[in-house]
């Protein structure tokens, strides 16, 4: 089994290759990055301009300034907002243009392998790889990797803006923060176990519907719906199994969250409050401090949902990496134009369809001059097909010889 730190080392790689899928569009990748600094950077500009407003302007009864301020407010807010689109359109945008280039380099290898690969690999998990688990790398970047860094650095500047504005009381209302990472902790783990079992149901699922769509006739002739149908079941319960383990860590941690929230906010009053009458601390203090701490929980909230694409994206990029390293590919070297006159010759040819010792044809040997015809006959599993196939080159033979005249 592997432990705990293999597996931690295996998601830094295979973040690190889903990351590096992105650099043919390095421009993208640096816009989204500079919209993500200024976003964290113009995060606390609201609250100090409330803050300020309320201390030097409401509460001297300055209607002047204050219009003026409300002005500065909606300004800020617009701004942010054109940014919030600008960000959001990039890393969508950059989404797609990965898995447009991955999609083509899937499809491109899958049509390379050889055919023993997809004897014992169902079509539908095939569709799954190129379509859906394709579709979910794009999460990554539109919902996931960039949103995330972007929300943690906003937390960062949350901080700062609040011990820089009253260190005791930022102190007091992140106490909670000991409980909130625990839960956080616990949620990351119990819904990356989640979503890879959802994935495994439902290549499983995509694999049985397509298996019995094409091969519907067999199932008819057979008078196999109502068992066919059963069997779907079982698979259909499984997959909605695999997806209440997700549906119990999320219907769990939001709650949890809420109350840690609600409980710094207890302590902003109890402790706010009990200073504001003596005068320590003022009302646009405590007006902001309320403002950061809805900013510093909303963004833990949000990268639920971005660890949700995260995770996604991350097993569905596990299971496409796994395709693309497959390299059971048909054989491309030594290829040479030849003038074929059609003698064909098997010199003591051993062929298994498995690669192991369970030969199909043994010491195979024949040969057909040109212009001959020569019959195969035998019983369902003898070898007939087989010849032809390794004589097109489908599978590979483990022993002997073929020649196509003296080649």
């Amino acid at each position: 089994m592997t432990n705990k730190k293999d597996r931690d080392i295996l998601d830094l790689k295979l973040l690190k290759r889903i990351l590096l899928l992105a650099l043919p569009f390095k421009k993208y990748v640096l816009i989204a990055t500079f919209l993500t600094i200024v976003t964290a950077a113009l995060t606390p500009v609201q609250p100090k301009l409330i803050q300020y407003t309320l201390d030097n302007y409401i509460m001297a009864g300055d209607l002047d300034k204050l219009f003026q301020m409300t002005l500065v407010l909606i300004a800020v807010l617009i701004i942010q907002s054109i940014i919030m689109f600008l960000s959001t359109y990039v890393t969508s945008l950059l989404g797609q243009l990965v898995i447009k280039k991955l999609r083509v380099t899937v499809f491109k290898h899958i049509v390379s392998l050889k055919l023993r690969f997809f004897d014992r690999t169902p079509v539908g998990t095939m569709v799954t790889r190129s379509i859906s688990d394709i579709e979910t790398i794009a999460e990554i970047f539109a919902q996931g990797f960039i949103q995330i860094a972007g929300q943690m650095l906003q937390l960062v500047v949350i901080t700062v803006a609040m011990f820089t504005t009253d260190w005791k009381l930022s102190l007091l209302c992140l106490s909670v923060l000991p409980f909130l990472i625990w839960a956080s902790n616990w949620f990351r783990k119990g819904v990356k176990v989640a979503f890879q079992r959802v994935r495994t149901q439902v290549a499983h699922l995509n694999a049985f519907v397509q298996e019995h769509i094409t091969g519907i006739s067999i199932v008819q002739i057979f008078n196999r719906e109502d068992a066919e149908a059963q069997k779907f079941k079982e698979i259909n319960r499984a997959h909605m199994r695999a997806n209440k383990k997700a549906i119990f860590h999320y219907a769990l941690f939001f709650p949890i969250v809420e109350v840690i929230t609600a409980t710094s906010l207890g302590l902003l009053v109890w402790y706010g409050t009990r200073n504001a009458i003596d005068g320590s601390i003022s009302a646009g203090v405590i007006t902001a401090f309320i403002l950061y701490l809805n900013m510093f929980f909303r963004p833990i909230r949000m990268m639920a949902d971005r660890f949700n694409s995260m995770q996604m994206g991350m097993v569905a990029a596990e299971r496409i990496f796994k395709l693309i390293d497959d390299k059971d590919q048909q054989e491309k070297d030594g290829e040479k134009e030849i003038d074929i006159k059609g003698e064909i010759e098997f010199r003591d040819v051993w062929f298994s369809y498995a690669g192991d010792e369970e030969y199909i044809l043994k010491s195979a040997s024949f040969k057909v001059h040109q212009g001959q015809t020569l019959a195969i006959v035998g019983p369902t599993g003898a070898g007939k097909s087989s010849i032809i196939n390794i004589l097109m080159r489908f599978y590979e033979f483990q022993k002997g010889e073929i020649l196509i005249d003296g080649n």
